[in-house]
């Protein structure tokens, strides 16, 4: 997600959580290391970070400043909390794609010099960046008015599609015409563990076309329904994970 820009302020940085009933077990423990991961990397850089979670509506946390005198901020150094809030989600309902997006592009628009906001001139360049978490069942398949505010607001959306079904092109779109990078996790199992690979790099398509193994297309056809491939990967593969 990028670092410093020059010797000028930090870009923001913002994780956007899927957390709806399909993520439940393996994917949701992943993707809460995956939030940890990234905090910490903004902690390194004394990067703001912000974190939103969604199922059926989106749900920002808004942490307690750690100076008493300032307001709740989405965007914040508040690592520890970011950390400790991540690691306290809860799976359950639908997806919605758009709402959270719309809510994380709202907090960016906010904190914009006027002159950069929608309706002003294009930025140049995004220095700000979401990471976007999901395993794509249901949502909007288009997204078009969310692409095209992240756009204008010169936002880069970074897209990690979750699981071993195949990713919904909304989410490519998403990621190429934001500026953003795409990647895919899967459970693959001759390393027993979750791989991640470039979705831009065709990595995706070329792990699955060398994967005729019968188990891991049993893996495949299980990922259509998310509490069948989870129980599976559990009793299987709960050794190793």
């Amino acid at each position: 997600l990028g670092g410093r820009r020059g010797r000028g302020r930090p870009g923001r940085r913002a994780i956007v959580r899927d957390t709806s009933s399909s993520m439940e077990g393996l994917w949701h423990r992943w993707a809460g290391l995956v939030c940890t991961s990234v905090v910490d990397l903004a902690k390194q850089h004394r990067m703001p970070v912000g974190y939103c979670e969604f199922s059926s509506s989106a749900r920002k946390f808004l942490p307690a400043d750690s100076r008493a005198h300032q307001r709740r901020r989405f965007f914040s150094r508040e690592y520890a909390a970011l950390a400790a809030h991540s690691g306290e989600a809860q799976s359950g309902g639908t997806t919605n794609f758009e709402a959270p997006l719309r809510t994380i592009l709202e907090e960016f628009e906010a904190g914009l010099p006027r002159h950069r906001r929608r309706g002003a001139a294009s930025p140049r360049g995004a220095d700000q960046h979401v990471l976007f978490l999901t395993d794509g069942q249901g949502g909007d398949r288009t997204m078009r008015r969310e692409i095209e505010e992240a756009r204008g607001l010169g936002v880069a959306v970074h897209t990690i599609f979750i699981g071993n079904s195949r990713c919904p092109p909304v989410l490519d779109r998403l990621s190429e015409e934001t500026g953003g990078t795409s990647w895919a996790a899967y459970f693959d199992v001759r390393s027993r563990s979750i791989r991640l690979v470039d979705r831009q790099a065709g990595e995706a398509a070329g792990l699955e076309a060398s994967s005729p193994r019968p188990e891991q297309q049993k893996l495949d056809r299980l990922a259509r329904v998310p509490a069948l491939f989870n129980k599976y990967v559990e009793e299987k593969y709960g050794d190793a994970l």
